[in-house]
């Protein structure tokens, strides 16, 4: 059986790995397929349909706990949801008896957001979280790694692990998103390089994805131009 304080909520949000959203009292997680009729003549009076978009939505509650850069929290998606600011996720389940676990990875834009002050008790916060494109769902957290960088711009990256599918690449200029890329693997080593860009700080985040388009243990570079 799945407890309920064994269902993992994971973020993307202020690191380039993920970390858990902490001090969650409820996660839920709600799927939805759009239908379109196919009844015709002679089908009688039955209902009949062929499945078309499917989506889905996280709604989530939590406390509000205001304790540093290193966690994610409600005020944390509070001010995602501010900045209309797309969510990486990744939502473990885990059974109580025997280890195993199904795993959902996707991205979501956070639609909804209720703060409450009650006048006892703790103050909570409550979201909607709508998902963005396909979701990758496992039996397994994927743990590949990105190989071993060298190098500045290019980068030379070796000894890539055989579970990495493609490498992401995140380029940050002056702490806004730059561009981004997705890199399929097809030796154990390659590079990756940029030119033509404008002068600045760059950080760059450089994000494993296994076969099930899960993502695993994400590194950062910097360089300047």
């Amino acid at each position: 059986m799945i407890l309920g304080k064994d269902v993992i909520l994971r973020l993307r949000l202020k690191d380039f790995n993920f970390t858990d959203f902490v001090c969650d009292t409820g996660v839920k997680f709600d799927g939805d397929t759009t239908t379109v009729s196919t009844k015709t003549v002679g089908t009688g009076s039955w209902r009949r349909s062929a499945p078309q978009d499917q989506g889905y939505t996280i709604t989530l509650s939590g406390l509000i706990p205001l304790d540093g850069a290193t966690t994610n929290n409600g005020m944390d998606l509070f001010n995602a949801w501010r900045s209309r600011k797309y969510v990486p996720f990744l939502l473990i389940y885990t059974d109580d008896e025997t280890t195993n676990l199904i795993t959902m990875e996707g991205t979501a834009l956070i639609t909804g957001c209720s703060l409450d002050g009650p006048a006892t008790g703790f103050a909570t916060v409550d979201l909607t979280l709508e998902g963005q494109g396909a979701l990758a769902v496992d039996t397994n957290i994927c743990s590949t790694t990105v190989g071993s960088i060298s190098g500045s711009n290019p980068f030379n990256i070796t000894s890539i692990p055989a579970t990495t599918e493609y490498i992401l690449v995140d380029l940050y200029l002056n702490g806004t998103l730059f561009r981004s890329s997705r890199n399929e693997v097809t030796s154990t080593s390659m590079a990756i390089g940029f030119i033509g860009i404008p002068a600045g700080n760059y950080t760059i985040n450089f994000i494993p994805e296994c076969a099930s388009g899960q993502t695993g243990v994400a590194q950062q570079r910097t360089f300047t131009v």
